[in-house]
């Protein structure tokens, strides 16, 4: 939920269930009816399962890196990957889906079972992560 903007209109202040702070303005996009009925329309989903896993378009330009847990609608599957829709931003800041691969030996089809085999597929980066 974006609660102020800066009086340049080149930050806003977002809440997230997570996360509260300012963002730049560059880095958002508004979901409007549109998106969202096709956002929450969609059935079948697949979860990241490593963390920073880079992520790239059609073009192999790099899009943003996402981690463990992060959600997008599976669009189909190949042999070696799923084809994804991914939020990206329209030049007039509205959310629309692009369409990326991501590795299937990088994200798992959802809902994922929590059992010993799963939680020892999820590749953690960094050392310190278990204190």
């Amino acid at each position: 939920m974006i609660t102020h903007v800066n009086n340049k209109k080149t930050w806003v202040y977002a809440k997230t269930p997570f996360a509260e702070g300012w963002i730049d303005i560059r880095d958002i996009a508004y979901t409007g009816p549109k998106f969202l009925k096709e956002f929450y329309s969609h059935k079948t989903f697949i979860a990241i399962t490593q963390e920073d896993v880079a992520l790239y378009n059609q073009w192999n330009h790099y899009l943003f890196s996402a981690n463990i847990g992060t959600l997008f609608k599976l669009i189909k599957k190949t042999k070696k990957h799923y084809i994804a829709g991914v939020p990206s931003a329209s030049k007039k800041r509205y959310a629309y889906f692009k369409y990326i691969k991501i590795n299937k030996t990088e994200a798992h089809l959802q809902p994922v079972k929590l059992n010993y085999k799963n939680l020892s597929n999820l590749h953690y980066k960094s050392k310190d992560f278990f204190y």
